[in-house]
């Protein structure tokens, strides 16, 4: 019975030294060589109402790295696209200077600081004051790979396809080819699409800035623009007519050809 005893207490013992062992492992004592991205920030109103707020952050979006020379890289932190300068770190306290050094931005009371998380604190002193809480994790090289292949992904609309419009026996035919930003095509116009032009242009987010061109001469006639909007339908709109030769309507929704769809379910 004793042996048993003895031999639970040297279990217990060893249990709590691997348990010591284990936080020690896992504690950060300074955050040099180390790069965040901001997780959550949680708001708590310091009025008589008390309300606390939280918001969850896109993984990777926000990040914070820490150069062991003592300089410090922020990426669209808080609203910011970027940030440099130089930070200090005591136990307690987190300070981010401006990129010359004479300033700073923050001063951060640290609420966790482990390997795996890091929660810092401020008091934001406005009209309506409160504290906040901003909690990071580790970036790791997964994710890394994964933001820079979501900021290398083209930052325009895609048009290619066959888009049309019918109203009251007429109808409205695009049929646009696409090749990064350039995009080119047709457009016509009518009872049996009789009024034929030519488009080309370029697109810079979700619009298409289009030249109308006589499909013989090659004339430009006009401009058009083409929105690629959130339902999958693009918003057509006629915003240069110069020789009044342009036939069709001024501003209409398209929807991709029934054709083009069911060919891409086969």
């Amino acid at each position: 019975m004793k042996t048993t005893k003895y031999l639970f207490f040297l279990s217990l013992i060893g249990l709590l030294f691997f348990c010591n062992g284990y936080v020690y492992a896992t504690s950060l004592t300074t955050l040099k060589g180390t790069k965040w991205y901001l997780e959550r920030m949680t708001e708590q109103d310091t009025s008589v109402s008390s309300k606390i707020t939280s918001k969850l952050f896109k993984q990777g979006a926000q990040q914070i790295s820490f150069d062991k020379n003592g300089k410090y890289d922020a990426q669209n932190l808080l609203g910011l696209d970027s940030l440099k300068g130089f930070f200090i770190e005591t136990n307690h306290t987190l300070v981010l200077s401006n990129e010359a050094g004479n300033a700073y931005y923050w001063v951060f009371e640290f609420q966790d600081k482990t390997s795996d998380s890091l929660t810092v604190q401020f008091v934001n002193y406005s009209a309506k004051p409160s504290v906040i809480n901003l909690t990071f994790k580790p970036m790791t090289k997964q994710l890394e790979e994964m933001v820079l292949s979501q900021n290398n992904k083209p930052k325009y609309a895609d048009f290619k396809g066959d888009w049309e419009w019918n109203f009251d026996g007429k109808k409205v035919l695009i049929q646009l080819n696409q090749v990064g930003k350039e995009v080119l095509g047709t457009h016509c116009y009518g009872v049996d699409c009789q009024n034929n032009y030519s488009l080309s242009g370029t697109v810079e987010g979700d619009t298409a800035t289009l030249q109308i061109k006589d499909r013989n001469t090659l004339e430009i006639l006009g401009v058009g623009k083409l929105i690629r909007l959130s339902d999958g339908t693009l918003s057509w709109k006629l915003s240069k007519n110069e020789k009044g030769k342009i036939v069709t309507v001024e501003k209409i929704q398209l929807n991709q050809a029934k054709a083009i769809i069911e060919e891409k379910k086969l």
